[in-house]
C-alpha cells in the first residue's frame, strides 16, 4: 500500500512526481518534506514489494525515484530500480544507503546517483534535480 502522496510546495512550479522507496519512516518523511518544499510531488513507499507492484503500472508524471538499497522484506533497491528503468527508461534514480555504497558502481542502473546516509534535505533535492535535468 502506498503510504502517502505529498504535493509540491504552494506557489512552485510542479516539477513532477518522485517515488520515495524507504523502509525507515523518519527518513522517508524527511525526504518527502524536502521534495515538497522544492516543488516535487513525493509518493512514499515503505517496501520493495509495494514499489514493484506500483511500478508494474506506473502513474503518469514520475520523473525520478529515490530508493534505499537495503529494504526490509527481501527485495533490494537494486532490483526495484532495475524494474523502474525497464518500465520507465528515462526515469532518474537516486540510491541512498548507510552501508551499501561499495556495491553501487557494480549494481546501479546507468546514470544513477548515490547518497550515503546521513544526508540533508538539500542533498536529496540536489541529487533529484540533477537526475531530472539529465532526461
Amino acid at each position: 500500500m502506498v503510504r502517502s502522496l505529498r504535493g509540491g510546495a504552494q506557489g512552485h512550479v510542479d516539477k513532477g512526481m518522485v517515488l520515495v522507496i524507504e523502509d525507515e519512516p523518519i527518513i522517508r518523511d524527511m525526504i518527502e518534506d524536502a521534495l515538497s518544499q522544492a516543488g516535487f510531488r513525493g509518493i512514499g513507499i515503505g517496501s520493495g514489494g509495494e514499489a514493484m507492484l506500483l511500478l508494474d503500472h506506473p502513474p503518469e508524471g514520475i520523473v525520478a525515484l529515490i530508493c534505499d538499497i537495503r529494504l526490509g522484506g527481501g527485495i533490494s533497491g537494486w532490483v526495484v530500480a532495475r524494474h523502474a528503468r525497464m518500465m520507465m527508461p528515462d526515469t532518474g534514480v537516486v540510491y541512498v544507503s548507510g552501508d551499501a555504497g561499495i556495491d553501487w558502481r557494480r549494481e546501479a542502473v546507468p546514470g544513477a546517483a548515490f547518497l550515503s546516509k546521513p544526508f540533508s534535505g538539500r542533498d536529496i533535492v540536489a541529487a533529484v534535480t540533477a537526475q531530472t535535468s539529465m532526461t
